[in-house]
């Protein structure tokens, strides 16, 4: 397994990063990498994922392999059969003091594919992870400074 792991701290209280992380039809407003999402919010539903990475689009259907309301869930995207490429998409808001959220954003990817791509989904999909941390970050706390 190979794990892409980047996190951003938010001033924001969990609350707030959370209605925007799980407001899926608002995607397209501010996030540069998951472009829309609609489907079965809860655990063991389905998704459709709209996403761009490396400039290139793509549209997928995974998974809710976690679902805790209010501070985490995941998606599991298995490209082809199971165990060539599986990428579980985590993410995760944890309250800091000060009215302050840590999130976490991580991708574990495993299968028969990983070591052969690995370089390049390190570049592309940690970019794109990097690019929605600052995404979200920006938007949670323009909100708040409007609100």
């Amino acid at each position: 397994m190979k794990e892409l792991h980047t996190e951003i701290e938010i001033l924001a209280p969990p609350e707030k990063v959370w209605e925007v992380l799980a407001d899926f039809p608002r995607y397209e407003e501010w996030n540069p990498f998951i472009r829309k999402v609609s489907g079965a919010f809860h655990e063991g539903g389905y998704l459709t994922v709209h996403s761009v990475q490396g400039g290139e689009k793509t549209v997928y259907q995974p998974g809710i392999v976690r679902y805790n309301e209010g501070w985490e869930f995941s998606w599991l995207n298995t490209r082809g059969m199971p165990g060539i490429l599986d990428i579980e998409h985590i993410q995760r808001v944890e309250e800091l003091d000060g009215n302050r959220t840590l999130f976490i954003n991580r991708q574990e990817l495993r299968g028969f594919l990983v070591p052969f791509m690995w370089n390049r989904l390190e570049n592309e999909l940690g970019e794109a992870l990097l690019q929605m941390n600052e995404a979200l970050k920006n938007r949670v706390e323009s909100m708040m400074t409007t609100a």
